[in-house]
């Protein structure tokens, strides 16, 4: 007779955790590739910079510009400009562009290495600073090719469109100098954008909102309507008591021509800035992208196939646009309320106070007058194919929106436990959210004010996918327990 043998019955997996569990192996993998090929530690120290001692041409231009009068300044540029033509063999042309009157200084045959200077409200600093980082340049490199674009005091000139047709050009680095306006606006938040490498800050640490933390990149990244890649120098020092003063705080002297950096890695995109010296490269953060999009993905796949749901396109476009509507109105209450409300602890309260007040009645009349019931595969479906599209448009934001996506799906299917660690879970994220736009932003309200679509024609797009999203973000709250 066979002896029998008695196993130990293993832990069986249920079938809902099986799909996560596959995904945990394979972000793991991802993740280990990722850490020993797209973190990029970049060198913060100081870099060699140009020499601050008065020469005779920083000087007499120094006292030049500052003593003459208002219709003298183009005279005492040009003849400047014709001194270093004459002293270092740059090329020296005068053109006009519309009501512009641009003076260009060239050097070499290569792709330059581009820099505008603005001349407005009579103030000559940041001119100043290009032409004594001109004829400082040639002593420690002949061989840069260099463009200099002096934008000349002219009435009825658009600054501003000047400078958006001048980076246009085939340049290196483009660095536009001016004066400080005082006062921050919302471009000040735009300086860099998404297009540029932390190594930038070595060179241009006025460029950036803070030295220190880099948060400001991706809060930058999230609010920003479109990523210039010029870079901004505000000269923020009016003409003293004396050229060495003013030739000490000169933005330019740390050019990365000075040390002969490489423009093109200098220039090269990152995926997202992690601290004061680290980032992670393209590559990396669009593996890290799919990982989370594939992370919002289970609950549905669960849907369909461990809790057998059944996809309703009808009921779920109907929920979709009418929780879409929904959450409009609450975005006008919610903006309304920017005119009374501004530190952050009361629109944190208002935004969570709103969501019942807002959606709980659309709920009673989804279920009331339009006999209509939730479903939450096809909920989850149209939002994956919305966020996906934002993917494309603004991905910092889209890896935000799969999370709380992936946190708030089966939420209703959750026991007690499981709903606060996903409420807990999405409390972790808006903490996250807050503070990576807190500290460069001055508080959340201002980032909030900067980050919600305007309702004018240009924002329609945003402002669809947000509606869209957000509404039906909470719409999944309200699924009910039952199988539908």
């Amino acid at each position: 007779m066979a002896k029998k043998v008695f196993y130990n019955r293993r832990y069986k997996m249920p079938g809902w955790a099986q799909p996560y569990a596959v995904w945990a192996v394979v972000a793991f993998v991802t993740l280990v590739i990722i850490g020993f090929t797209s973190f990029e530690r970049v060198n913060s120290d100081s870099p060699e910079a140009l020499p601050a001692r008065v020469n005779g041409f920083a000087d007499g231009l120094f006292y030049e510009l500052r003593e003459s009068d208002a219709g003298e300044h183009a005279e005492v540029i040009s003849t400047y400009a014709a001194r270093l033509k004459k002293k270092h063999n740059y090329t020296l042309r005068e053109s006009k562009a519309g009501n512009c009157r641009v003076l260009q200084i060239d050097r070499g045959r290569a792709k330059a290495y581009g820099i505008a200077a603005v001349f407005s409200g009579n103030r000559g600093e940041a001119v100043y600073a290009a032409m004594v980082f001109l004829d400082k340049l040639p002593a420690n490199d002949q061989s840069a090719a260099i463009s200099l674009s002096i934008l000349l005091p002219q009435q009825g000139c658009d600054k501003n469109a000047w400078i958006e047709s001048w980076a246009a050009n085939d340049l290196l680095l483009p660095v536009v100098v001016d004066i400080a306006d005082g006062a921050g606006s919302a471009s000040d938040y735009d300086r860099i954008g998404q297009l540029k490498n932390l190594a930038l800050r070595r060179y241009f640490p006025e460029a950036f909102l803070t030295s220190a933390h880099t948060t400001w990149a991706n809060a930058t990244g999230l609010i920003s309507r479109s990523a210039s890649p010029i870079i901004r120098l505000a000269v923020n020092n009016k003409f003293g008591n004396s050229p060495e003063a003013t030739l000490a705080e000169n933005p330019l002297l740390r050019h990365p021509l000075v040390s002969k950096a490489d423009a093109e890695s200098l220039a090269r995109p990152a995926g997202l800035y992690l601290s004061a010296n680290t980032q992670l490269s393209p590559g990396g953060f669009t593996a890290l992208l799919v990982l989370v999009w594939l992370l919002a993905l289970l609950p549905f796949v669960n849907a369909l196939g461990t809790f057998r749901e059944r996809i309703d396109l009808g009921s779920a476009l109907t929920s979709f646009v009418l929780y879409a509507l929904a959450f409009l109105s609450y975005l006008l209450l919610f903006k309304l309320s920017f005119r009374f409300i501004k530190g952050d602890v009361a629109i944190g309260a208002l935004a969570v106070v709103l969501v019942p007040l807002v959606f709980f009645p659309v709920r009673v009349l989804q279920k009331t007058m339009l006999r209509a019931e939730l479903n939450r595969p096809g909920l989850h479906l149209l939002l994956q194919a919305a966020l996906t599209i934002v993917c494309f448009l603004n991905p910092l934001t889209a890896l935000v929106g799969l999370l709380v996506l992936t946190a708030a799906s089966a939420f209703a299917r959750a026991t007690l436990s499981r709903k606060l660690l996903r409420l807990s879970v999405l409390a972790l994220i808006s903490l996250v959210f807050v503070a990576m736009t807190r500290e460069p932003l001055g508080s959340f309200a201002n980032f909030l004010f900067l980050y919600l679509p305007s309702f004018d024609s240009a924002s329609i797009v945003s402002l669809l996918l947000l509606c869209l999203i957000g509404g039906n973000l909470v719409a999944l709250l309200f699924v009910p327990r039952e199988r539908i």
